[in-house]
């Protein structure tokens, strides 16, 4: 396959790790309002607990996960891209994954 196959590839690739990124923010934040509106956590006693740190913890890694994927099929898109339109669109997304690494950083530090 040649360069201009695999720009398109990570293309496909950015955009569907920025599709699960935002689906697992926005899931994360809506289990995080349905336990702030009941008013008590589910499950009881060490089953809570274990809820809340695998929906926190959980969130952090496996956003990072799916970051650290988009962030490096960025890098490639930079160096593969057959047009300056391809390679402004890796760059734009190398610094939305930078921003999203900055920010997820310091939360898993906060959660520890």
């Amino acid at each position: 396959m040649g360069k201009k196959v695999w720009s398109i590839i990570l293309l496909c690739v950015i955009c569907i790790a920025f599709v699960c990124e935002v689906g697992l923010i926005v899931g994360f934040d809506m289990l995080v309002n349905e336990i702030e509106s009941k008013g008590e956590l589910p499950g009881n006693g060490l089953g809570a607990i274990v809820i809340i740190v695998y929906l926190y913890f959980g969130t952090v890694i496996i956003g990072g996960f799916i970051a650290s994927v988009g962030f490096f099929c960025s890098l490639m898109g930079i160096k593969t891209a057959q047009n300056p339109a391809l390679k402004n669109i890796s760059i734009v997304s190398v610094c939305v994954w930078s921003v999203i690494f900055l920010l997820l950083g310091p939360l898993y530090y906060i959660l520890i």
